[in-house]
């Protein structure tokens, strides 16, 4: 049985989250089996609810490891309910980054963020090349955009007058969804 992560029906999920306090603690503490069980717990059994106090545990600086951890964690995340609320925070940062560590999650991630494909065209459009990159990772992982809208983001992106290096990031996503179009018309 797959467990959907942030979207449980398990009778104790409120005395999980009611301890998330404690939950962030031991995220933040240097004892890594702390933050492992910590980390399990949040997985099986946690909600939507501490996803913003995982944002700021990832803006705080924390280790690789850490860091590493929690993007897998909120990549995990199956609940659509967190697609706008990660998009809110990225559109909210702006430090790079942190910025493109967010950005990672969403081409990690399983969930659909195609309805906010022109947020991601505009960061690789005015952003810096780091963030511009995982942005362009995450239009290239756009599956379900429909085809009427393909074609306009299309336009969008040949549009863009950039340097070289996010041409190239540019030419990716077009060769990606160039490629994807033909195979769905055969």
């Amino acid at each position: 049985m797959i467990t959907l992560f942030f979207f449980t029906f398990a009778n104790d999920k409120h005395d999980i989250m009611e301890n998330k306090e404690e939950l962030l603690k031991q995220l933040n503490s240097d004892n890594p089996e702390l933050f492992a069980e910590a980390a399990e717990k949040i997985k099986n059994k946690g909600d939507l609810s501490i996803v913003p106090a995982l944002f700021d545990l990832l803006a705080s600086g924390k280790e690789h490891h850490t860091t590493t951890e929690i993007v897998n964690l909120l990549a995990d995340i199956k609940n659509s309910g967190f697609v706008p609320l990660l998009t809110e925070r990225i559109k909210a940062t702006s430090q790079p980054a942190a910025k493109s560590i967010l950005l990672r999650i969403c081409w990690e991630s399983s969930l659909d963020f195609s309805a906010y494909a022109e947020d991601f065209i505009n960061m690789l459009r005015q952003d810096d090349f780091i963030v511009a990159l995982e942005a362009a990772t995450a239009l290239e992982n756009m599956e379900h955009i429909p085809h009427n809208r393909k074609i306009t983001l299309l336009s969008q992106l040949k549009q863009l007058c950039t340097t070289n290096e996010k041409q190239f990031l540019i030419d990716n996503i077009l060769n990606a969804w160039s490629q994807e179009e033909e195979e769905q018309e055969n």
